[in-house]
């Protein structure tokens, strides 16, 4: 039985496409659209009882906030597992354990207040002039815990692969998202957060957690999880959900969302046999 519900945020729960009837469109920042009716299951799902829910997600926590203040939820794994809020409260325990690497951020709302020297941000130093020159756009403005790459213009997939390539320090790793490529401490990434987050609320089943997501960056956490993607996910995704006995909505968009919050609802349900 599910106890616990985490979903990935682009694509899976939101979309650049606008919902049918366009007139349940939510905006949620970075071009994405919400399904008020799939808004008003989820909220009816938590509001059961039945489990947690928490949102996992590569955006920063800036651009994450406008989906936060809409959507339902009891966590938030952002900026790529370095900044996680438990309810509406950050968790300062986990950003000590990532100064070494980020630095000290102290309030999380106060810019004044952060300090971004670490291993993290030595590295964006080192390889910022470097990329430059190749064309590439190096932006960490506004993140905490992660910074990002991309070529300007947009080029090929190669051109980003070519940056996993790029030596890294020990900690630090990369992953390719919708065109960019995101450099960020080992130690976080979503499925860690995920992790962080049962940790501090004492959860040591993680066959009670079901895990929602559709792109690379949800690889590991549906390796760990209960795995559930979308028809339209990275194949990769789609092919651990399968090999791992999950589920693949068979829809696209936000019927798939929609599909996804009633397969979780169902498995949250005593004796459910789904």
């Amino acid at each position: 039985m599910a106890t616990y519900f985490f979903s990935d945020l682009d694509e899976t729960l939101v979309h650049t496409a606008k919902p049918v009837p366009e007139e349940n469109s939510i905006e949620v920042g970075n071009g994405y659209y919400a399904d008020k009716t799939n808004i008003d299951g989820l909220k009816e799902l938590i509001d059961s009882g039945a489990l947690k829910f928490g949102i996992a997600t590569t955006r920063r926590l800036s651009t994450a906030q406008l989906a936060l203040d809409i959507i339902p939820h009891h966590y938030a794994v952002t900026d790529h597992g370095t900044i996680i809020m438990i309810g509406s409260a950050p968790d300062y325990g986990w950003l000590e354990t990532l100064r070494p690497y980020i630095g000290h951020i102290g309030n999380i709302r106060d810019p004044s207040t952060r300090d971004k020297r670490g291993v993290l941000w030595d590295y964006e130093a080192q390889i910022r002039e470097q990329l430059n020159r190749e064309g590439f756009a190096v932006f960490s403005d506004d993140r905490l815990g992660s910074f990002r790459v991309f070529p300007s213009p947009p080029a090929s997939k190669a051109d980003l692969e070519r940056l996993l390539q790029i030596r890294r320090p020990d900690g630090i790793d990369a992953i390719i998202v919708r065109g960019f490529v995101d450099f960020f401490p080992s130690l976080a990434g979503k499925a860690n957060g995920v992790k962080r987050v049962l940790s501090v609320e004492g959860v040591t089943d993680n066959t009670s957690v079901v895990y929602a997501g559709d792109d690379v960056s949800d690889v590991a956490a549906l390796s760990q999880f209960h795995p559930v993607t979308t028809s339209e996910a990275e194949p990769s995704a789609r092919e651990i959900a399968l090999a791992r006995g999950g589920y693949v909505a068979p829809f696209t968009k936000h019927e798939a969302t929609r599909d996804i919050i009633s397969y979780v609802a169902a498995k949250s349900r005593p004796d459910t046999r789904q």
